[in-house]
């Protein structure tokens, strides 16, 4: 498994042959890509990015990183759009911290541990963007924890624990709820900008569907994808939603503004294409609109040398030693 991602590059053939690859190289930049494909210049130098999150006003850019010597530590920078020096924005514990989102007055930063590793538990904790004062323990979980947003109004994070969306109130007694029961697992989800709907990514780890649900979930939902999509993401006016099609290309929804009086969404259901964005092995976002939805940053893998290929034969037999 290559660390820090729980990733593996391996097949097995009829004859019991097993080929394994090394950690694979995950080295990206991050680049400014407009509607129609083209690059408009990277952000961000070649490095082992995982995730990377931009705050509401563009003005910077939480990056998580894996250590450069490629052990498991991964930690979160702080990095200017426009280039520029990045500051280090967490200091461990072993093995780090991915999952950065901004609160919406960009004040504040929440983060999540991907593995125990040392900790008594999976972790979300919060600490100020300019790193005055100490970071603050919000949740402590025996699940483990995909942070995906920060509710328009501050008072809401959600997440997900591989299998269903919790909110995570930041008042009071901050005991996470479920915000819907689904047959699938739920990733990927987004608070609409005027924290009125929820979209989302449900199925299995071979096909998912993007859906929207009103908050609270109240029973009805829509299907935005047709034929597979993940990694929903609003624009800022709340006129379109964006999403990854199974095929890779980055597909734009018109909406239809609010809700009609019986409370549907509405939606253009005839998604437009616009360019193909890179996959993920795990559940973390690759691009990000920007907040007019002319420009996409996307993370964009940079090609290394390729891995060397080790073959084992009698596998099985090894296990019984």
């Amino acid at each position: 498994l290559a660390e820090n991602t729980g990733h593996g590059a391996f097949s097995v053939a009829a004859s019991g042959a097993l080929a394994h690859a090394a950690q694979i190289d995950s080295d990206g930049e991050l680049v400014w890509i407009d509607r129609s494909g083209k690059r408009q210049g990277a952000v961000t130098p070649r490095q082992n990015l995982l995730d990377f999150a931009m705050a509401r006003d563009q003005g910077r850019i939480a990056v998580s990183v894996l250590s450069t010597d490629r052990t498991s530590q991964s930690d979160i920078w702080l990095q200017p759009p426009g280039g520029g020096s990045p500051s280090k924005f967490t200091f461990g514990p072993s093995p780090g911290w991915m999952f950065p989102v901004w609160s919406p007055k960009g004040d504040q930063i929440a983060y999540a541990s991907w593995d125990l590793a040392g900790l008594p538990g999976y972790e979300i904790r919060r600490k100020a963007s300019n790193m005055a004062g100490v970071e603050e323990l919000l949740l402590r979980s025996g699940d483990t924890a995909f942070l995906w947003d920060w509710s328009p109004d501050g008072k809401t994070l959600v997440f997900a624990n591989y299998i269903d969306l919790l909110l995570l109130p930041l008042e009071g007694n901050r005991k996470p709820v479920l915000f819907a029961k689904t047959p699938g697992e739920d990733q990927y989800a987004q608070f609409s900008p005027d924290g009125r709907w929820m979209a989302y990514a449900s199925g299995d780890r071979t096909h998912q569907e993007v859906y929207v649900q009103p908050i609270p979930a109240t029973g009805p939902y829509w299907q935005i994808s047709k034929g597979g999509g993940n990694m929903p993401r609003w624009r800022q006016d709340a006129k379109e939603l964006f999403y990854r099609a199974s095929d890779g290309r980055l597909m734009a929804v018109t909406v239809g503004g609010t809700e009609t009086g019986s409370g549907a969404f509405e939606f253009n259901a005839t998604p437009q294409p616009l360019f193909s964005i890179p996959a993920n092995p795990n559940p973390r976002f690759t691009y990000q609109p920007s907040r007019d939805g002319q420009r996409f940053l996307v993370n964009v893998p940079v090609a290394g040398a390729a891995p060397p290929i080790t073959l084992v034969l009698n596998w099985q037999a090894m296990l019984k030693r």
